[in-house]
């Protein structure tokens, strides 16, 4: 569970490295209308929201599948699996600018 909390927080550095990047070069947009909002502030906010928060919600999944009535309520590490498919599948979407 620990390392897919590390995954976690890791894809989403690498996720908005790639955004940044490429919104920063003009090759490409955001289309998630919150991080669009987010994006208009300044970079230590972008980075907190991208990669603290993910941070807090990994430590919180994590502390939840410690606790047998919490793991039998949710599954804390099936969603966080989840979430972790979604995020790969969006900075492999977002390595393909690297390609172009």
């Amino acid at each position: 569970m620990k390392r897919l909390v590390a995954l976690f927080v890791l894809l989403s550095a690498l996720d908005i490295a790639l955004t940044l990047k490429f919104v920063g070069e003009g090759t490409s947009t955001e289309l998630n209308p919150i991080m669009v909002a987010v994006l208009a502030q300044p970079l230590p906010a972008v980075l907190l929201y991208k990669v603290g928060l993910p941070l807090v919600l990994g430590m919180a999944l994590y502390a939840m599948s410690k606790s047998d009535m919490l793991n039998k309520a949710v599954n804390p590490k099936g969603a966080l699996k989840l979430v972790v498919m979604l995020l790969v599948a969006v900075c492999l979407f977002n390595m393909t600018g690297l390609m172009l």
